[in-house]
């Protein structure tokens, strides 16, 4: 017999200053027999903590006795331990409160045990550990008699919403029954061979079973006077391609000589020629395209900045995009400052209503901005080229920062030189600025930084001078914007004398360095 006992096996009594612990054991010994009592002790919150012999003693006494009287006074009897089960409810709108779905337990028949929690989402990684689901829990008591619903109803603020509610249990959907899963279900037996051979399909090769189990190979010259020892079922050998298409060759079945294998070989399906596509004539498209695209002449005019190319060059563009090998060649017949023209099929995308028409434009938006595009797309071809640059001292705040990544975003800015910028210490031990997408970070980021540089033009090839940088001077040497280097330089002068004197020392050493073309922009405040 095990000396040790479960929880199970207790029940709980309220403490009365009056009494005393033999006062509690003599009375339940009134109700079941002393030699099933086997624990007793005083317990803390003010309990008498008594083991019975067995948890289903337990668990009669206190259900048939929920008070007993101990000298003159009453007292309550329950379970230590109260069994439970947990109810998970799906499909909760989080706008609704904990006490509804409680009086909605208590109108099925079930006693709550504990409150209404929320479920976590449970979406990987750190960041998104906070999220909640539309998935609540409760515990209520282990009441077998009441049958949970599957789903309820439940009014809030006039709308009706459903809810699902099921055990946490687990749940066989093969016999529909808790308690084990589908590859542990004892109901799902193998098919036997007749059932088989019943089932498929039948070719001239049989499949013989005899009375003994023993597979023997039909004698075309038996006697007619013996009994059948033998029952033939077909089943059929062919593949799947071949039961799809029947072949009008039929196989005579297998004679005795023809040794152990009694299939026939599968004959090899007809080859059937591949549908051909419809061809399209491109004029036809051109004048669908043409007529969808029509009505977007007046907002095409209105756009800003305003288009330098007319509509039909657009619908030349839609026309071609699609297994263009070089898209940017193409869209350079339109326009020489191709960010614009992606944001023109960005904003006219939400006015097309033909959805083939929309499909087009999203795909030439997205050759059009691809990486590996733009890197075989160089403006230094050219001396007209421009190269869209500004400067903002950020005063180390996170809005200010946002606010301008936001801004040379909108406005297609090449380059930004910032001081001063928000930034923080990542898990790398490095500092970065938030709110980056596409722009790249050109700084001395192994410390906090007061200069860097944002550049937003992936077609520019920015080398960053880091043996020329610091904290607050930052160096880069930029191509594609003319034929020749161009260096740039973003600068920031903390607020005293003896800073602004360094610096100045240290610009006239970088400038010793570069000796070409070079635009020095900063800000100082002495």
């Amino acid at each position: 017999m095990n000396p040790f006992r479960k929880k199970d096996q207790a029940i709980n009594l309220s403490v009365d200053d009056n009494l005393k612990l033999g006062d509690y054991v003599t009375s339940i010994s009134e109700i079941v027999e002393p030699k099933n009592i086997t624990f007793a002790s005083r317990i803390s919150n003010n309990r008498v903590c008594i083991y019975l012999s067995s948890s289903q003693l337990a668990e009669s006494l206190a259900r048939q006795h929920k008070t007993i009287v101990i000298k003159g006074i009453d007292i309550s009897i329950r379970r230590l331990i109260t069994p439970s089960k947990r109810i998970i409810l799906s499909n909760v709108c989080p706008s609704i409160p904990h006490n509804m779905l409680e009086q909605l337990i208590r109108q099925i028949g079930l006693q709550p045990l504990s409150t209404v929690s929320f479920l976590r989402a449970g979406i990987p990684g750190e960041q998104f550990a906070h999220i909640l689901s539309f998935r609540r829990q409760i515990y209520v008591e282990d009441n077998k008699d009441i049958e949970l619903p599957s789903s309820m109803v439940i009014t809030f603020e006039d709308t009706s919403y459903r809810i699902f509610l099921n055990h946490d249990d687990m749940c066989c959907f093969i016999c529909k029954k808790p308690g084990h899963i589908a590859s542990q279900c004892t109901q799902h037996a193998e098919p036997s061979i007749e059932t088989v051979a019943r089932n498929r399909s039948t070719t001239d090769a049989p499949i013989i079973i005899s009375n003994s189990t023993e597979q023997t190979v039909s004698d075309s010259e038996t006697s007619p006077e013996s009994p059948p020892v033998v029952e033939f079922y077909k089943i059929s050998t062919k593949r799947l391609g071949d039961t799809l298409t029947p072949s009008t060759t039929e196989t005579s079945p297998p004679s005795p000589s023809s040794g152990d294998e009694p299939f026939a070989k599968p004959t090899k399906p007809p080859t059937q020629n591949p549908r051909k596509r419809p061809k399209i004539d491109p004029a036809i498209v051109k004048e669908d395209i043409k007529e969808q695209l029509e009505p977007l002449r007046t907002f095409f005019g209105n756009l800003t900045p305003t288009p330098t190319f007319a509509l039909e060059k657009l619908i030349y563009l839609f026309e071609n995009i699609s297994g263009c090998p070089s898209p940017l060649t193409l869209a350079r017949e339109l326009t020489d400052y191709i960010p614009a023209l992606i944001k023109i099929l960005a904003d006219i995308h939400p006015q097309i209503v033909s959805k083939g028409l929309k499909q087009r434009c999203t795909k030439a938006r997205k050759k059009l901005n691809n990486g590996r595009t733009w890197k075989k797309y160089r403006l230094a071809s050219t001396m007209k080229n421009k190269c869209s640059v500004i400067q903002a001292n950020l005063h180390n705040s996170r809005c200010a920062t946002l606010e301008t990544l936001a801004y040379i975003r909108q406005e297609n800015i090449d380059i930004a030189l910032c001081q001063e910028p928000y930034n923080y210490k990542t898990s790398r031990g490095t500092y970065k600025i938030p709110g980056l997408m596409n722009q790249r970070l050109i700084a001395n980021n192994d410390n906090r930084f007061s200069s860097c540089l944002l550049v937003n033009n992936p077609t520019l090839n920015v080398l960053h001078l880091r043996h020329l940088s610091s904290k607050y001077v930052t160096v880069v040497s930029i191509d594609g914007i003319s034929t020749e280097s161009v260096f740039v330089i973003s600068i920031y002068a903390p607020p005293n004398n003896d800073s602004v004197r360094n610096m100045v020392t240290k610009l006239q050493q970088i400038l010793t360095n570069l000796q070409d073309k070079t635009v020095l922009l900063g800000t100082h405040r002495c």
